[in-house]
């Protein structure tokens, strides 16, 4: 009678999650969050990631290692970019911004796109179509071994059933290793969500910067 409570309390106070003080990320932003004691390699709770100036870069929660509710995405300055809900996998909120070429601008990054209900969305958002890129890109040896550095502009079509097509670069580097890395990174993603326009599903095409920079 004693002990079978005891025991539930003690598993309950394992399973509780636990705060990780901040580590470093693969993409370079700093990571504080909550891991199950029991598990900690399970983030379980509360999500925060930072800039190297210490502002706020993301904030959500996780459920068994899983990105759950509305998670926020800011800009190192601190403005409000993007907030994502991860259980309807739908962008609530993006702030976009155009030239007079109807050119799109989000962060440091550019995109062309129609004044739509509902931009193509990447599954997880803007700030995880970025962290994508990071994980995924590969700098080609022999380019790096000729010091080849710079931007390749890949277009790409999202079509009204999210998927990826049409993909063709627009703006070349003097390296063919760059130039077809940028293309199968482009290739390589996912099922995008499509865009809206007047509540239809669309094809939309898209114009996005792969850049190559020697540390």
């Amino acid at each position: 009678m004693i002990i079978i409570p005891a025991l539930w309390l003690f598993t309950g106070i394992q399973d509780e999650p636990e705060t990780i003080q901040r580590s470093k990320m693969i993409n370079g932003l700093e990571a504080e969050f909550q891991v199950l004691r029991s598990k900690k390699s399970v983030k379980h709770g509360t999500f925060r990631s930072y800039y190297e100036n210490d502002s706020l870069a993301e904030k959500g929660n996780y459920r068994d290692n899983k990105r759950v509710g509305v998670w926020s995405y800011y800009t190192r300055d601190g403005a409000l970019m993007e907030q994502y809900d991860y259980d309807k996998q739908v962008s609530i909120f993006l702030e976009p911004h155009y030239d007079e070429n109807g050119k799109f601008y989000f962060g440091s990054k550019l995109f062309q796109v129609r004044i739509l209900d509902q931009m193509p969305v990447f599954k997880g958002g803007y700030f995880q179509f970025m962290h994508f890129i990071e994980r995924n890109l590969r700098y080609p040896q022999d380019a790096i071994d000729n010091k080849i550095q710079g931007t390749v502009i890949v277009g790409f079509q999202v079509g009204a059933d999210g998927k990826i097509s049409q993909v063709k670069l627009s703006n070349r580097l003097p390296s063919v290793s760059c130039n077809d890395e940028a293309v199968r990174l482009i290739r390589s993603m996912e099922d995008w969500h499509p865009g809206r326009e007047n509540g239809t599903a669309v094809a939309i095409r898209y114009f996005i910067p792969i850049s190559f920079r020697l540390k």
